[in-house]
């Protein structure tokens, strides 16, 4: 064999020999971040008390299935109030939305909740308006955001105006049937 025979062999001897070390070398690079960890302590904590309760929405309305407002014989001229008060006994605030559920005139045709005017205050402090017109137009109003612990007072109040004084709504009646609405924010 040749010097240059003998070099090559040595050459492809050396490079197995680096090509043996680099894979050793990767595979213990491979285990060792596999199998081994170098974390010198570990932790656990566990949290088992944790616990969620939804908040209530809830209210009273004083007058519940009651007439707010008692209005029998009332004439051109006159007016009639009730008071309504709502208390929030949740212990979350919500919307509160005052709407008409039905409105019933009779005799059939009369149209006397087309005469009649409704005003709606809250008369909690200082007295606010916040409804002013026919009890046929009626239909909803915002009581605005309520919190827990809070309680309003409203006036209702009926009133039959002398313009609309009509022979044909003598002895015609009208029921005005309302709903408290609270809903979350």
């Amino acid at each position: 064999m040749g010097p240059t025979a003998k070099t090559a062999v040595v050459d492809r001897n050396k490079r197995r020999w680096l090509i043996t070390l680099t894979t050793l070398a990767l595979l213990t690079v491979a285990l060792r971040a596999t199998v081994f960890t170098d974390a010198a302590f570990s932790f656990r904590s566990v949290n088992s008390s944790n616990q969620v309760t939804a908040a209530s929405l809830a209210f009273t309305n004083d007058k519940d299935g009651a007439i707010i407002v008692n209005a029998a014989g009332l004439r051109p001229g006159k007016s009639q109030a009730g008071t309504a008060t709502l208390t929030i006994a949740g212990t979350a605030a919500g919307r509160y939305t005052l709407s008409r559920t039905s409105l019933t005139d009779l005799p059939s045709g009369t149209q006397l909740s087309a005469t009649l005017t409704l005003l709606v205050e809250d008369i909690t402090g200082t007295a606010t308006t916040l409804y002013s017109g026919t009890v046929a137009a009626f239909s909803s109003i915002s009581l605005g955001s309520l919190s827990p612990g809070a309680q309003k007072v409203y006036r209702f109040t009926v009133s039959f105006p002398l313009a609309g004084a009509n022979p044909v709504l003598q002895g015609a009646s009208t029921s005005l049937a309302l709903r408290f609405l609270a809903v979350s924010p």
